[in-house]
């Protein structure tokens, strides 16, 4: 059973009968991609058989496992065929690996030949600063007119993100530029993958209304560990645990409240909370437009 997983590339972690029962999945329904909300290994949930979760992913810079939450009906699980029962040949095993590198390759290919096509009709000019100032608005312009990468929402944020770019590769050719815009800002979802999320969030929270609140939380320790902070990092999931963890929905009223006090929550500082309550009355966290700006 484990090796007809590895020849799949699933998990092969679990009883015998875990491992059947992946192997019946697998068979009847096909290779399980990868994780639409991280790329992350996709798994069937041992104890039900009918749901599908994600892993999360390891980051092998900071050492640290990076959580997702993402999870689907088995039905909706994204799928690769064919399924294997013998050893696959080298092409074979070949074709797999690009199958798998192409869930996400597509969408990067297309944002980037989208914006390499706009910025044909822009003038690029990265001699001095007060030009490079306006190629790196016209290049945010183009960005937005795109609308395929996933920009900082605070508008000073994504210029900071685009003129950090230029600023540190002003040698590249046009094409390299736009290449490190996809690779380092990222390709926005798209709305059916967003809802999908959205949905997937809400209904690990046991208040459905406090999802965003979690994903944001998530988010911005998903950055910190990027930067090395591992405490910080640590610090944002534990308090993305808590909120998942809520019965009551997340307030303006509330927020405060749950970093001190009598309704101080466990994991919950006064400094999280206070990004709790930015975040349910502006939509997005000052903290998390700078990390996201700065990423890469």
């Amino acid at each position: 059973l484990k090796d007809i997983l590895r020849w799949n590339r699933q998990m092969v972690s679990g009883s015998k009968d875990i491992l059947l029962q992946r192997c019946i999945d697998g068979h009847m329904n096909g290779r399980l991609a990868v994780c639409p909300s991280c790329s992350g290994r996709l798994k069937l949930k041992d104890e039900d058989g009918e749901t599908i979760l994600c892993n999360g992913t390891f980051d092998e810079e900071s050492m640290v496992r990076q959580q997702c939450f993402f999870t689907c009906k088995r039905a909706d699980a994204p799928r690769l065929q064919p399924w294997f029962t013998e050893e696959p040949s080298e092409e074979e095993k070949e074709e797999m690996e690009e199958a798998i590198k192409g869930a996400s390759a597509g969408k990067n290919e297309d944002a980037l030949s989208s914006i390499v096509s706009l910025t044909k009709k822009m003038k690029w000019d990265l001699s001095e600063p007060s030009k490079m100032k306006k190629t790196a608005q016209n290049l945010l312009d183009i960005c937005i007119e795109s609308g395929k990468i996933d920009l900082p929402r605070d508008p000073k944020a994504a210029r900071m993100a685009i003129g950090k770019i230029l600023l540190q590769n002003k040698s590249a050719a046009r094409k390299e530029i736009c290449q490190l815009i996809v690779d380092q800002i990222g390709v926005k979802k798209s709305k059916a993958e967003e809802d999908s999320k959205q949905e997937s969030m809400a209904s690990l929270c046991k208040h459905p209304s406090n999802g965003p609140i979690m994903e944001a939380m998530l988010e911005l320790g998903t950055l910190y560990f990027a930067e090395g902070n591992r405490n910080a990092g640590a610090t944002y999931n534990k308090v993305a645990n808590a909120v998942k963890e809520l019965n009551m929905e997340i307030t303006e009223v509330n927020a405060k409240g749950l970093g001190k006090g009598k309704t101080k929550v466990a994991n919950i500082g006064k400094g999280s909370a206070e990004k709790i309550y930015e975040f349910v009355t502006t939509g997005t966290m000052e903290k998390l437009e700078e990390k996201r700006a700065n990423k890469g």
